[in-house]
């Protein structure tokens, strides 16, 4: 039904493959096998806005990786220390390891093929930041997401959705009480959720958009100190 792309062999993939293309955004290189996973043009400017809420020395998760869309601009841009990036498609996790070397942030990053709510001791507690990336809902994620949060002074979740526009403010409220359901859950007595922002990053649907709400998860004590610098 389809015509191959290039010609060449179906399962063969990579760099040198028939699918392989590279594509830059603001100076950063992101190949991909473009039979095997997606990219989309119109999240380029939340990538870079995520790079930008990204502070110089930030322990960042991205649950949902992919090729590196927002963990390349979080490395590159952004100055992060460390992401640990989860990807459970292995084509994509191949792309993501290509990328890290291509944009020479290597060996600042982690990468774990698999469900990303599987081994998550290791990042439990230790996270400026968690990058929620899957659509249309992450909610799958967010138990996994708050225990990440840094222990003694909380931090952030950019919890991305598929909502509708009359909902948006709705649903970003419902982000924050489940996750300060979700912080008494992981036995961190007095943490909160408070919204910082919410960002409309591209239309879905008629009258359906993908927001990104940003919300901080933490001490009531550190709250006005971490939102007073942004998100």
């Amino acid at each position: 039904l389809w015509p191959a792309v290039g010609g060449g062999d179906a399962d063969d993939t990579g760099p040198g493959s028939a699918g392989w293309i590279t594509v830059k955004e603001h100076g950063i290189a992101q190949s991909f096998d473009v039979r095997r996973v997606m990219f989309s043009r119109g999240n380029v400017t939340e990538k870079i806005r995520f790079a930008r809420l990204v502070r110089p020395g930030d322990v960042v998760l991205d649950m949902y990786a992919g090729i590196g869309y927002y963990a390349l601009p979080a490395l590159v841009l952004g100055g992060a220390a460390h992401m640990h990036c989860r990807e459970w498609n292995p084509d994509a996790a191949a792309a993501l390891r290509h990328n890290l070397a291509a944009n020479g942030v290597a060996d600042r990053a982690t990468v774990v093929e698999g469900d990303a709510r599987v081994g998550a001791a290791a990042t439990e507690g230790r996270c400026d930041r968690v990058s929620l990336g899957l659509l249309p809902s992450s909610e799958g994620g967010w138990r996994t997401a708050v225990g990440a949060l840094r222990t003694d002074r909380g931090g952030f979740l950019h919890v991305h959705g598929n909502v509708p526009d009359a909902e948006r403010d709705a649903w970003a409220d419902w982000v924050c009480r489940r996750a300060t359901e979700l912080a008494d859950a992981h036995g961190r007595p007095g943490w909160t959720a408070a919204r910082v922002h919410v960002q409309r990053v591209k239309g879905f649907a008629p009258r359906v958009g993908h927001y990104v709400a940003d919300v901080f998860v933490g001490p009531v004590h550190a709250r006005g100190a971490a939102c007073g610098t942004g998100a």
